[in-house]
């Protein structure tokens, strides 16, 4: 792991940076661009963060769960990109709209980088009860996802369906 700061004198500016490997395995990078260091709360310039596995390793490890799951490869890696709604809901809370689940499959298919950025119109004060929503960092912090070098535009997602009330212990007798 490596990591870089930079706060040049008198500009109000930082860069963090970092460039995790796991030998053999995966590589994750990320830098981020702050403003605003020198009084008051931080702004947020820019933020990129990169993922990769290495291709080798990632067979392996598809290879092993399919094993497990009494499967072959394609069959496994289908069934991880066709899981249901609900399945994802009970999960993440969300499940992937059409274009995170077309993303998620062709990343499935051909593992390779997987990028997001972070590139605000304008420099956005990262306030401790800033809002939390996908649409936010879609609309606000110009949030952009791309795999394999390709944007994802629709970055939509299913809410969770709620839950069924359970029905009093003496209906149905």
């Amino acid at each position: 792991a490596q990591d870089h700061l930079e706060a040049p004198q008198g500009e109000g500016r930082m860069t963090l940076a970092f460039n995790y490997a796991t030998r053999g395995i995966d590589q994750m990078t990320g830098s981020m661009a702050i403003g605003g260091v020198d009084g008051g709360l931080p702004s947020l310039r820019e933020a990129t963060l990169r993922y990769q596995p290495n291709a080798e390793a990632y067979a392996r490890m598809t290879d092993h769960c399919a094993r497990r799951r009494g499967s072959d490869r394609e069959a496994y890696l289908s069934s991880l990109a066709g899981e249901s709604d609900a399945a994802f809901a009970a999960s993440f809370g969300v499940a992937p709209g059409p274009g995170l689940r077309e993303a998620m499959a062709r990343y499935l298919r051909q593992p390779g980088e997987v990028k997001i950025v972070l590139r605000p119109e304008r420099e956005l004060v990262l306030a401790p009860n800033a809002p939390h929503s996908l649409q936010y960092w879609t609309e606000v912090a110009g949030l952009a996802l791309f795999v394999n070098g390709q944007l994802v535009e629709d970055l939509s997602v299913v809410p969770a369906a709620p839950a069924a009330a359970p029905l009093p212990a003496a209906q149905g007798r």
